[in-house]
């Protein structure tokens, strides 16, 4: 079974805790952040935890060419697909609509 978490918010606090926790409970982590060397460092603890196929992918929330970045990843291949959207401040599009439109697309 292929279990999938995407983390966005994921390079500190209550987001990083999360993706470390589900990575140890056997999810490959799709990390979401905005700082590239932030996003490095947590997949390289995630990769050190287990052999799963970790990745993340830098966004800004506040821009708007969130949909565009999100398209091409292949994050819904999965039998078990857990959403956590840690994202602190303002979003101009809400994660859940960004996920229901690559669904739909």
């Amino acid at each position: 079974m292929i279990k999938r978490a995407i983390v966005s918010g994921s390079t500190s606090g209550i987001g990083k805790a999360t993706a470390i926790a589900l990575c140890r409970d056997g999810y490959s982590i799709t990390l979401i952040a905005r700082d590239i060397e932030k996003l490095n460092e947590v997949k390289s603890q995630l990769d050190q935890l287990s052999t799963n196929n970790h990745n993340f992918i830098k966004i800004d929330f506040e821009q708007e060419n969130i949909i565009e970045a999100l398209a091409d990843v292949q994050f819904l291949k999965a039998d078990k697909l857990v959403l956590v959207n840690n994202v602190g401040g303002h979003c101009r599009k809400m994660f859940p609509e960004i996920v229901i439109l690559r669904i739909i697309k």
